[in-house]
Order: C-alpha cells, then structure tokens, then sequence
C-alpha cells in the first residue's frame, strides 16, 4: 500500500503544451500490469475510467463524447504528448463534466481525444484535487476523503474489462462493429427482437406504394453516350464491382437503346465507387413537383423532447424498385458490357423525391398526431421522447414499421437511446439544437481559401450554420463580394479579417433552444435604410 500526497493543482494553465501527457499505461489494451479500472456511471452510460496518475489530464474517447452533452470546441487547438514519442491534437473539451462511481459524484474537465482502448482517462488533474489518498495498486483501490465524506473505489479486474463504446452487441452476419454505448438492458433486449432489420439484404426489396418512374419529355430521344476511358488497373475494379452487383440482382444485362457512361469516384478510404453519369438522361426527364422537408420545420417537431434514437437506411436507393418497365432508362455501359438497373439508382433526378415520398407513406403512423415521435429525412430517421419509458414504446413503433416494411438498417450509423444526439449535421438535445463540433472543427482548421472553389466551399459550410451567428451576412460581406463576376479573386485584408470573425463566432455559437408553439414568441429586430434583422425569442432564449 502507498500513501501520498498528491500534487497540488499540477495543471493549473491548460496553455502549457508541455503539460498535456499521455502515459504509456493510457495506450495499452489492458491499461497495464498496475492500472486501476473504475466502473463508473457517466452520462448515463455505464463506462470504465482507467485511473491513470501518468498521463497529466483526464481525458475522454472521441466515440464517448459524441453521445455526452456538453462539448465544447477549444479557443486553439492544443497538443497531448504521448509517452515513448508522438503526439495528438486536441480540440474539444468536456468542461465540469459529471461522473460517478460506488455511489460517489465526482467531475472532471475531460479533454477529448480519439483514444483506442478506453473510455475515458481520469489524470493527475482529478488526482491532485483530492488531496492525500491511500492507493494500493496490487489488489486496485483508492480510498480518500471527498466533501467531508469518506471514500472508497475498488477497481475491476482486468478480466471484466472491456471498451464499452467499441459495439453494440446486435447479431449480424457481417460482424460489423458498432460505435455506440452500451445500451440499458430493456433496450437491447428490445433490439435483439429485430435482428433481420439489421440483417444485409438478400435479393432484390419488395414492391412498394411508390416504385421509381422516369418520365420521360415528349419526343425525347434515347440517351447513347461513349464509354469514358480507364486504365487496366480501374477496368479490374470496374469489372470486380459490376459482377458484385449482378450477384445481388441490383444490375442485369441490358439490350437497351439508352447507353450513359460510368464514371468511377475515388473515396476517402482509397476505394473506389462506381458512379452512372446520368447527367445527359436527366436534361431529358421531367421533374417531379414532390415537396422536400426542411431541416429547420423538422427541429420544430422536438419541443419537449429529452431521449432520442437515430436510425439510417442501409444503401436506401437500392431498397426501392423501379416500375415495370422504367429499367431500360437507366442502362449504362462499361468497356466489356451492357446493363440496367432493377432498383434506383444513385444520381437519377426524380430520386430524392422518390425516396421521401415512400418514407412518409411507411412510417405515416408515426409521423403525426396522435403517435407522433419521428421524424424522416430521406434515409435519416430520429425517434424522440420526453421519457425513457415512452422512448422505448416509440423506438418499437418504428421497428414494427420498418420490420413490416421489409426496410434494412445499417447499425454501424445508428445510435439509441440518447440524450444528445448527432443529426443531420447538428446537436439535438433537450437543452436545444447547437452545432455539430466535428463540423465546426473543419471550418476553424480551413486554410486560407486561394481561389473561388476553396472560397465557395468555406462559406458553404459555415453557411450552413448562420443562424447560430448573428448578423453572419454582414460579417461575411467581404467574402461575397468576392464571388461576383468580373471581380479579380484578390485577397485582403478585409477578407482575412471576416475570414477569422467567422471562424471566433462559429466556435462560441449558442444553443438554439426548440420552439414551444404553446408559448408566446417575441420578435427583436434591428433596421436601417436597406434590410431589416431579427431574433425570435422565448423566455428570454
């Protein structure tokens, strides 16, 4: 047993780079021979809290704050130094964050990082706030006096230990790995009721109320474009991924007088993704007058809400058929053959629309009064609640819906039971709507744009955010007036000033409290001679 008296307020100034340490007990699968693993409760998830007086800061896995209220981006990126060499950036932080363990509270500043083999990482930070503390690392426990109480936490031994955001435990025939946390039991047991929606789909989806249709314009002629051209190596992948999909029926072979060319995409990960340029079959198609949702109307539909699930279509427009005889349409052709599709395909206008129109007809019941506790946005799906006890009587409403529907989710991109959650590109929770900090943390590290594609792809991203930053089209007026014809892409001063102004708000922007439309609103405006602002205020929000 050892007893000590632990450093007085070690890291007292975050600014200090040469402070931010990572132990190399922090990168081991186990934590090390004397590492002590604390089950604690953090955000209403069970977790495991590696007690770790190495590493100089608490730290948090990247896949566990993405699930925990209350992150926030850092003024400036700072650096953690790893043991043995190395280092990682870090760019948010989880202020004052709350957790517990046998029945004692405590809280940390966790600092988050993309940690591989724990939760999270209580340090030095945490240690030296309590002050004298006997520690025995051979049976693994601490004891200490916290709040005039006297405390005691044994450590779980490393048989029982295991990462608890790696996977969700749903049986799946691929074995994908799941980036969620574990989930409270009656919801797992909920989810093990509906392992074929998770299943991968086999064979071509079921006829549904809205099968794809091209309408085509009166007198068009058949689309017949040339082959692009590919070198051997990409013919391979061409001809790898063409037999893939006439084994799952989604392409059979095409006698059809229509002929686009495919073009071939390079993803993130290296890979390969082949596209149908349907760009000259489009020109020909007649538009479809369907209307889209939008984001904003969607977020009204929130109010109260305090659980939520988020659940994605696994490749969406291969679930929907095309009618009876629209096939021949989307015929495309390769250097060694001729083939059409059976189910949407990827770039056909009329698609979105398509899509959206069949969601709302599937899961109708749950979209309104009186049942309402979804909403759907194309292929993304997010049931809320005001209580856990409904959360799961409306997360079974859905899956009795997609399961009778014969839809297949994906989930790997699926999160349950949450109080805060990722969707479509925002934080929702039951304090409101904020920014998503892994979009923000792309628009702060954005370099100087060099030309007007870097320039429109900067403020098309920030715009996306701009009602969480007041007067942004004043802050941006420099950058788009850059954009207008016959103006020399010259960067100024003025320029960079907006540039960086925008980058300061959009890390400070608020949280966007829902509106209660049971409740009165109030309208505060700004004018001048030109253009008229406003705010829309609740309770002071």
């Amino acid at each position: 047993m050892l007893e000590f008296c632990a450093l007085d307020n070690m890291d007292s100034d975050d600014s200090d780079m040469d402070l931010m340490v990572l132990s190399a007990e922090a990168q081991q699968v186990q934590g090390g021979t004397n590492a002590i693993r604390l089950e604690c409760q953090l955000g209403g998830h069970a977790v495991v809290l590696l007690v770790d007086s190495g590493s100089s800061h608490s730290f948090i896995s990247a896949r566990l704050a993405a699930h925990i209220a209350g992150q926030q981006l850092l003024p400036a990126q700072q650096t953690v130094r790893i043991a043995g060499g190395g280092t990682l950036p870090c760019t948010h932080i989880i202020p004052a964050c709350a957790w517990s363990a046998a029945g004692h509270e405590f809280k940390c500043d966790f600092k988050v990082l993309p940690l591989q083999h724990h939760d999270g990482i209580v340090g030095m930070d945490w240690l030296s706030s309590l002050g004298t503390m006997q520690v025995n690392w051979l049976e693994k426990w601490l004891a200490f006096d916290h709040h005039g109480r006297s405390v005691f936490l044994q450590g779980c031994p490393p048989e029982t230990f295991s990462c608890t955001v790696v996977e969700l435990h749903l049986v799946q025939p691929e074995n994908v790995k799941e980036d969620l946390v574990a989930l409270p039991a009656q919801f797992q047991e909920l989810l093990d009721q509906y392992t074929t929606v998770f299943e991968p789909p086999t064979g071509l989806p079921p006829r549904r109320s809205c099968d794809h249709r091209i309408p085509l314009m009166e007198g068009a002629r058949p689309v017949n474009i040339r082959p692009y051209w590919y070198s051997p190596e990409l013919k391979s992948e061409i001809e790898k991924q063409v037999q893939e999909m006439l084994q799952t029926g989604v392409i059979i072979p095409s006698s059809s007088p229509f002929a686009s060319p495919i073009i071939m995409v390079k993803k993130k990960d290296g890979s390969w993704r082949l596209c149908v340029d349907y760009r000259h079959l489009n020109l020909l198609t007649l538009k479809s007058k369907y209307p889209l949702p939008v984001i904003d109307e969607l977020f009204d539909e929130l109010t109260g809400a305090s659980w939520f699930s988020k659940l994605d279509l696994r490749a969406g427009y291969h679930q929907i058929r095309l009618a009876p005889g629209e096939e021949y349409k989307t015929a495309f052709h390769t250097h060694n053959g001729h083939y059409k599709f059976t189910v949407l395909a990827f770039g056909l206008t009329g698609g979105p629309c398509t899509f959206q129109s069949v969601m709302n007809d599937d899961l109708a019941p749950v979209l309104r009064e009186p049942n309402k506790c979804a909403v759907v946005f194309f292929d993304d799906i997010l049931v809320f609640s005001i209580t856990l006890e409904d959360h799961l009587h409306h997360l079974k409403q859905v899956l009795d819906l997609l399961q009778e529907h014969q839809w297949k989710i994906k989930g790997s991109k699926c999160a349950f039971a949450q109080c805060s959650i990722s969707y479509l590109g925002y934080v929702v929770s039951e304090e409101g709507v904020a920014t998503d900090p892994a979009k923000i943390e792309v628009v702060v590290k954005w370099p100087v744009p060099a030309n007007l594609k870097e320039l429109r792809g900067f403020l098309g991203l920030s715009g996306y955010y701009r009602k969480f930053v007041r007067h942004y089209g004043m802050i941006s007026q420099p950058l788009t007036h850059l954009l207008r014809k016959n103006i020399p892409f010259v960067w100024s001063s003025e320029a960079q000033s907006a540039f960086d102004q925008l980058k300061r708000a959009l890390t400070t922007a608020p949280v966007l409290s829902l509106p209660n439309f049971q409740k009165q609103f109030v309208i505060e405006t700004d004018a001048c001679d030109t253009g008229v602002g406003a705010v829309l205020l609740q309770d002071g929000h």
